[in-house]
């Protein structure tokens, strides 16, 4: 489910009595009383989280590769984690895809222009 401010709020599916789960409709009755959209999604908000993570412990390979990774992380729009190179190629993308797989991670095809971006500084950093 994807929550007012772009979040992915995911919900387990439980059984109740052995007659099936409680679906989509009963959990947005248990949810406060705003506007939401309920969809189904293929990743969870943690598991792209923990790619994430990932990703970053992986980026020094990818420098030494020669592909500046120069942001990623989660998106809800497509359910995945997007990264952004400083010099985007089709060889540098696909090797990213598999690596992570094409279904996880979406390559901007843009390149990152962050002028006080330094190689092999996190997007966090100061």
């Amino acid at each position: 489910m994807i929550d007012d401010c772009g979040n992915i709020q995911s919900r387990p599916h439980h059984h109740r009595n052995g007659r099936g789960g409680h679906g989509a409709r009963d959990a947005v009755r248990r949810l406060p009383r705003k506007r939401r959209t309920v969809i189904d999604v293929a990743h969870t908000r943690a598991q792209l989280v923990d790619l994430t993570i990932k990703i970053a412990r992986d980026a020094p390979g990818w420098q030494a590769r020669g592909i500046t990774l120069c942001s990623w992380g989660p998106t809800a729009e497509s359910n995945t984690v997007v990264i952004e190179l400083r010099s985007p190629t089709a060889a540098c993308a696909q090797a990213l895809y598999d690596a992570y797989g094409r279904d996880w991670i979406t390559v901007s095809p843009e390149p990152f222009t962050d002028k006080s971006f330094r190689p092999g500084q996190q997007p966090s950093d100061p």
